[in-house]
C-alpha cells in the first residue's frame, strides 16, 4: 500500500489516482489530506501538490484538479513532439504534472470547450490536441502509468506490483448484415432499376446472380468469421444495428427471421451489443427503442454499446446511454485516423465534466477501424500492417489494450473491398503472436 498525500481530495484528484493506481499500476492506495497522518507513515508514500512535505518523493501539482469550472488551460504551444507533457512544473520528479495531463486527456476535456464538428456532428480529430502534437498513436497514460510504477519501485523497494501483459479484442459492427439477400422484393427491384440508371452493370448482375443462388453474397463472411475466431481461440464482440431503415441505417429489419437467427447465432459464440442508429445517436426515445428490440430477440439485458458512424458528442451520449442502463461503451475513437481519442489503451470509467463526477459508464477505447483505413486514408491492403506497426507495438510495450474495428462487408472482397479478404484474419494472426 501506498500512502498519498494531496491537500485537497477533489472530485478529479479522487478520479485521476484511482484510474491511476486501482486500474493501471493495479497497488493499493489511500489517499490523505491530513498532514500530520503523511508525515508520522513510515512506508511507501508521497506527496502531491504545490511544495514538498518533507525531502521524500514529491509530484508537483498544477491547478487543474483543484479546480471545478471548465475554461481553455494555459497549455503550452502545441508542436510536434510535446509528448503531452500538457503542464509543466518547475519541481518534483517529473518536469510537468503527469496526473493533470492525464486528466485533461481522459476526459475530454478539450470537446467540452466550443468547437467546430463535421457533418455528422462529430468532434473532429483535427481539432484534437493530440493529432496536432502527434500523440494520438501513443496511449500516453498507459505509458505514464509505467514511469510511475518504475518510479515507485526504485524508491520503494518493497512494494509488490502485479504483473500487467498486452490484449487485444476484436470488434464487428453489423451495419448491413447481407449486401442483397433477404431485402424484399420491392427493395431489391427499386435497388436494381437505380444500378441500371447508374450504369453499374456488374453490381445489377452480381445481385441478380445472387438472388438466383448463383453467387454468394458479398457480406455474408459469418462463416469465415466463426472459422477465424475459433482458430485463434478468440470471442469477438458484435453490434449490431436494429435501427429504422433511413438514410445512414440500411440494416434488416428486426423483426426478419433471418436477420434474428443471425443475431441468436453471435451471442451463442461471442458478446453482443447495441449500435444504435444514426438517429439514435440525438434521440434517447429511439435509443431505448433499439435496446429493447435487441433484448427481446437475445432474451436477456443488453449493456454494451457502440454508437454507430461512431456517432458521439460528450457529454450526452454518454448520459443517455448510462440512461437506458448500458455499463460499458466501445465508441472512443475517431472515424478519420487511428490511434486513441483519450490517450489511454485500457478501459476506464468517464467523468462527466459538466456534472463533475465519475460516472458507472465503463469506456472501451478502440485503436483503429476498417472504414477508416479504406476510405479515409485510402491505404493499401498489402501496407497495412507496415502502417499499424507503431500503434501496435506502442500498446504491446505500454501493456494496453488493442481493440480494432471490423464490418462484415470488408471481409467478403467486393468490389469496394478487393483485396481484404485476408486482412481480418492478419490482424489475428500478428496480435495473437504479440499477446
Amino acid at each position: 500500500m501506498i500512502l498519498i498525500y494531496v491537500s485537497k481530495i477533489t472530485p478529479r484528484v479522487d478520479y485521476i489516482f484511482n484510474l491511476f493506481f486501482s486500474s493501471l499500476i493495479k497497488i493499493d492506495y489511500q489517499l490523505t489530506d491530513n498532514i500530520q497522518t503523511y508525515q508520522s507513515e513510515r512506508g511507501a508514500k508521497f506527496c502531491y501538490g504545490k511544495t514538498p512535505c518533507d525531502d521524500g518523493l514529491f509530484f508537483a501539482a498544477a491547478d487543474i484538479l483543484f479546480e471545478n469550472k471548465i475554461f481553455p488551460q494555459p497549455l503550452q504551444g502545441i508542436k510536434p513532439g510535446m509528448d503531452a507533457e500538457l503542464f509543466k512544473v518547475n519541481a518534483g520528479i517529473l518536469p510537468f504534472d503527469v496526473f493533470a495531463s492525464a486528466f485533461y486527456l481522459v476526459c475530454r476535456y478539450e470537446e467540452y470547450l466550443p468547437h467546430f464538428k463535421d457533418r455528422h456532428g462529430r468532434y473532429k480529430v483535427e481539432d484534437s490536441l493530440a493529432y496536432k502534437a502527434d500523440f494520438l498513436g501513443k496511449p500516453m497514460i498507459n505509458i505514464w502509468a509505467k514511469k510511475i510504477e518504475q518510479i515507485l519501485e526504485q524508491h520503494f523497494s518493497s512494494l509488490q506490483f502485479p504483473k500487467t501483459s498486452f490484449t487485444f479484442t476484436p470488434t464487428i459492427d453489423i451495419d448491413n448484415a447481407y449486401a442483397y439477400k433477404y431485402k424484399g422484393a420491392i427493395r431489391s427491384f427499386f435497388s436494381c432499376i437505380a444500378l441500371l440508371f447508374q450504369l453499374q452493370l456488374g453490381k445489377f448482375w452480381h445481385r441478380i446472380m445472387v438472388h438466383f443462388g448463383i453467387k454468394d453474397d458479398p457480406y455474408d463472411t459469418y462463416e469465415k468469421q466463426a472459422a477465424i475466431h475459433q482458430k485463434y481461440k478468440v470471442k469477438p464482440m458484435y453490434f449490431v444495428l436494429l435501427g429504422n431503415y433511413g438514410q445512414h441505417d440500411k440494416n434488416l429489419s428486426h423483426r426478419h427471421p433471418k436477420y434474428i437467427s443471425l443475431i441468436k447465432s453471435f451471442d451463442s459464440h461471442g458478446k453482443v451489443g447495441m449500435h444504435p442508429s444514426y438517429r439514435a445517436a440525438t434521440n434517447i426515445n429511439q435509443m431505448k427503442i433499439e435496446k429493447q428490440r435487441l433484448e427481446h430477440i437475445l432474451g436477456r439485458t443488453v449493456t454494451q454499446s457502440r454508437a454507430h458512424y461512431i456517432r458521439i458528442a460528450l457529454p450526452d451520449t454518454y448520459r443517455m446511454l448510462e440512461e437506458i442502463g448500458i455499463t460499458d461503451d466501445y465508441s472512443m475513437g475517431y472515424a478519420a485516423q487511428p490511434g486513441y481519442r483519450a490517450s489511454i489503451a485500457s478501459p476506464f470509467y468517464f467523468y462527466d465534466l459538466e456534472e463533475e463526477k465519475a460516472t458507472n459508464l465503463r469506456v472501451h477505447p478502440f485503436a483503429v477501424m476498417d472504414t477508416t483505413l479504406k476510405k479515409y486514408l485510402h491505404i493499401r491492403a498489402k501496407d497495412l500492417m507496415d502502417y499499424l506497426y507503431p500503434l501496435i507495438e506502442e500498446t504491446r510495450v505500454a501493456h494496453g489494450n488493442f481493440t480494432f474495428i471490423f464490418h462484415n462487408e470488408s471481409m467478403g472482397g467486393s468490389k469496394v473491398w478487393k483485396n481484404w479478404g485476408s486482412v481480418y484474419e492478419d490482424f489475428m494472426r500478428i496480435l495473437s503472436a504479440r499477446h
